[in-house]
């Protein structure tokens, strides 16, 4: 199952258990704080007695509890490291905490946990390295495990992307929105010139009109289904489907579909992953793409940040994904059909 970065109260996921960012004594924290909240909401007399037993944890360790008035969704503990200088293995712990909390996830056979973004708060550690070593942690476990993973980001302030990046795909969206704009004045006028001449082509009867088609006959010579050329691209890779529906970050109940259903018609969410997930170049993305009726758009803000990747051979969609979202545009794959 596939990493959904998604903006959302994180007690409100139905989801097998969530992920408190905790304190070494595993004491509630604030009533502001995510931690706070989740003993709000799980019962905090109930919560903090079954903490108790289980404190003192160290950073980069996780423990399990119930989740108490949340009813079936449990609570998995992680004490996040405070941010010093780097110089103190604060990159090390915080990725043994997605670790130690997916470890659980996985002995329990949770099929689904949600994260806030940890040690990101009061605890100080970089947004971006945040971000990063939580991108790259999950990916990591659900490349090798069927458990969808919910990342919830509260807002833009909740991360940060690098400067570099951001202003890269900044600059290529202005290029090309703007040299679009400019394209579109000039075929809008071209187009209406060439309208005004075929009309009165046919009013003067200089051009005939087409002949009737065989329906049945045009459609024996359809092109190659969408789902077809997905599995045909496979095997020419030599690729196997789950490395490809999990480096696109589709479910594997969305990918049995597609393989089932020879008519399937994705999404264009859907598509475009796949093209990160097959690694395609721009020419075989279009052209796998046109199989769904589906074209890019240097109208489309999604469309050309997809592009943009895809032109510098960047392939890992959870950074696309964080780029759109940050854009506050659809994200690709996930588990929607």
């Amino acid at each position: 199952m596939p990493l959904e970065i998604i903006r959302e109260d994180i007690l409100k996921l139905k989801v097998d258990a969530i992920v408190n960012p905790s304190n070494r004594s595993l004491r509630a924290g604030n009533r502001f704080s995510v931690s706070g909240q989740i003993f709000g909401a799980a019962g905090f007399e109930e919560l903090s007695h079954a903490c108790e037993k289980l404190a003192p944890i160290e950073a980069g360790e996780a423990v399990l509890t119930s989740g108490f008035n949340l009813g079936s969704t449990q609570i998995i503990h992680v004490v996040g490291p405070r941010w010093m200088d780097g110089q103190h293995h604060e990159e090390e712990t915080l990725a043994k905490c997605y670790k130690q909390a997916l470890a659980i996830a996985k002995d329990h056979q949770f099929e689904s946990i949600a994260f806030p973004l940890l040690s990101s708060g009061h605890y100080h550690f970089p947004k971006d390295k945040a971000l990063q070593i939580a991108l790259r942690e999950i990916n990591a476990f659900v490349l090798a495990y069927e458990v969808l993973v919910y990342l919830v980001v509260y807002d833009k302030t909740s991360y940060q992307l690098s400067t570099k990046l951001t202003t890269s795909v900044k600059n290529y969206l202005a290029a090309h929105l703007q040299d679009f704009e400019f394209e579109s004045q000039m075929i809008n006028s071209s187009y209406r010139k060439e309208e005004e001449h075929i009309l009165t082509s046919v009013i003067e009867n200089k051009i005939s009109l087409p002949k009737k088609i065989d329906l049945k006959e045009f459609i024996k010579n359809k092109d190659e289904s969408f789902s077809d050329s997905l599995f045909r691209i496979i095997d020419a890779k030599k690729m196997k489907d789950v490395e490809v529906y999990k480096r696109a970050n589709i479910s594997k109940a969305v990918f049995s579909k597609i393989r089932s259903n020879d008519d399937y018609k994705p999404l264009k969410t859907t598509a475009l992953a796949l093209c990160i997930g097959l690694q395609l170049n721009l020419t075989e993305s279009r052209e796998f793409l046109s199989k769904a009726g589906i074209a890019f758009s240097r109208a489309s803000t999604l469309d050309l940040i997809v592009q943009y990747f895809i032109e510098q051979k960047q392939y890992d969609i959870n950074t696309i994904n964080i780029v759109l979202y940050d854009n506050d545009q659809a994200l690709l794959g996930s588990s929607s059909l």
